[in-house]
């Protein structure tokens, strides 16, 4: 009974477990080529479309609208987010595992081997390079997706009366909890820091169009049009703290102990490889602290469910 009721459960939730999970400890021996350039053309042509039907509607919409429609171009319709598919499947886009492995042998090789359901029927995230930072395919979903959902509820708290700082840290909290109770660690025992990065960043993104002192949108003869003295580039928003094997994700107790063994193996076979050397070492010259650290940070020190001072994975390598 109780396992009829998972499996429903999971069917209803299949739109929602594509992409779900990435393993980003596979990859110690292998080199990706920048996909930011392809990200970057996919963004600026969803910018295109979004304007084309906003200034051919008869209504005249304000910025924040106009940024809405533009978050909807890159998720798609009637998809988890269309710029995850488009990563994963673009011969214009470098990928580990490359399309030739398919998800069930991914899966056997990850560190989700022995983990269960859902793992056997989630899609996997490939990793792809986007500016020298190693991310989850997942990574741009969270930051088309689930930051078009933060933007809005940004702009409603904000019509609530909370100033923006007031209006942020609200909905980042929000959005922690849904990390925590629906999205993740609750559905299938995984807390991603990671993919509360991308939230965030997908959020800055959407009041950037219409905020700060060179917004990406502008009116110009009773029409939205993009601000060319602001180009749009997809590394100002991804960053270190995406990489999964930067910075670990927290994971459930019974889930912990199915996988730590292969973490151990493959985590600290990437410890001593060089090219992961390198690139942690650019990422610590790189990485810069938001107020997204804090809100994640005050979350876990009020947590009752998880230790206020996580152990370190490394402690797996002594």
């Amino acid at each position: 009974m109780k396992l009829a009721y998972v499996l429903i459960c999971l069917m209803i939730l299949s739109p929602l477990l594509k992409a779900r999970e990435t393993d980003q400890f596979i990859l110690a021996s292998h080199l990706l080529k920048d996909s930011s350039t392809a990200l970057n053309d996919y963004i600026e042509d969803k910018f295109n479309q979004a304007l084309i039907k906003i200034n051919s509607s008869v209504k005249f919409p304000s910025c924040f609208q106009v940024a809405d429609k533009v978050l909807s171009e890159i998720v798609g319709q009637n998809s988890f987010s269309q710029i995850s598919h488009f990563a994963d499947t673009s011969f214009l886009v470098d990928r580990y595992p490359d399309l030739t492995i398919n998800n069930k042998d991914y899966i056997q090789a990850s560190i989700y081997e022995q983990a269960g359901l859902p793992f056997p029927l989630v899609q996997l995230a490939r990793t792809i390079n986007v500016g020298g930072v190693y991310i989850g395919s997942d990574k741009l979903g969270h930051f088309a997706l689930v930051g078009r959902n933060y933007f809005r509820r940004n702009l409603r708290n904000r019509s609530l009366g909370m100033n923006p700082l007031e209006a942020e840290k609200a909905t980042v909290q929000t959005g922690i909890n849904e990390e925590f109770l629906v999205l993740g660690y609750a559905l299938d025992g995984v807390f991603s820091f990671a993919d509360l990065e991308a939230n965030y960043q997908g959020m800055l993104f959407g009041l950037s169009m219409c905020e700060g002192k060179h917004p990406y949108l502008v009116r110009s003869n009773k029409k939205w049009i993009r601000n060319m003295n602001r180009e749009f580039n997809i590394r100002h928003y991804l960053n270190p703290k995406m990489d999964e094997s930067y910075n670990p994700s927290f994971w459930k107790m019974h889930l912990w102990n199915k996988i730590n063994p292969k973490i151990k193996i493959l985590y600290c076979e990437l410890k001593q490889n060089p090219i992961f050397i390198e690139r942690k070492k650019y990422y610590d010259m790189v990485v810069l602290k938001n107020r997204n650290d804090q809100y994640i940070k005050d979350f876990l020190e009020n947590c009752p469910f998880i230790e206020p001072e996580l152990e370190s994975i490394d402690r797996l390598c002594i």
